[in-house]
Formats: structure tokens, C-alpha cells, sequence
């Protein structure tokens, strides 16, 4: 795998058939991730909590957009 890349899966939690997980991704415990799921870590990650449902289709995505205030997404 890709260093920085790691996937952790707390105690009773799960990912259905057709996810994709990219990390660094935390899934909480007792939480899932529906059928065709997609979650990417970007830089930071993604940390999702415990006794959480993730539906089937939704998309997790977190990227970095840059941190100059006072310039606009676009231009970063």
C-alpha cells in the first residue's frame, strides 16, 4: 500500500461490498459504510465517529483547498 495511507476499522464496525476507502480513514466502532460508498482521506483524513451509518452512494472526499484567507479556492 501507499505509505500515510492507513485504514483503521474500530471493533463491530464494517464496509460493504463496492466501497472504496482511501486513507488515512478512521471508521468508529459499530459504524458502517453502505454498498458503493467512496470515502478519500486526502492529506488529513477522514475520521468518522462511532454508531455512525454511512447511506449507499455518498461520497466522503477531503482535500486540501489551501489556507490563504484572503485569496479565493479558486486561485490556491
Amino acid at each position: 500500500g501507499e505509505p500515510h495511507r492507513v485504514v483503521v476499522l474500530r471493533e463491530r464496525s464494517s464496509v460493504a461490498m463496492g466501497a472504496l476507502v482511501h486513507g488515512p480513514v478512521t471508521l468508529g466502532a459499530r459504524s458502517s459504510l453502505n454498498p458503493y460508498v467512496v470515502v478519500l482521506g486526502g492529506r488529513a483524513g477522514v475520521r468518522i465517529g462511532a454508531d455512525c451509518r454511512i447511506a449507499s452512494g455518498a461520497r466522503l472526499v477531503a482535500f486540501e483547498h489551501g489556507i490563504a484567507p484572503e485569496e479565493s479556492v479558486r486561485e490556491q
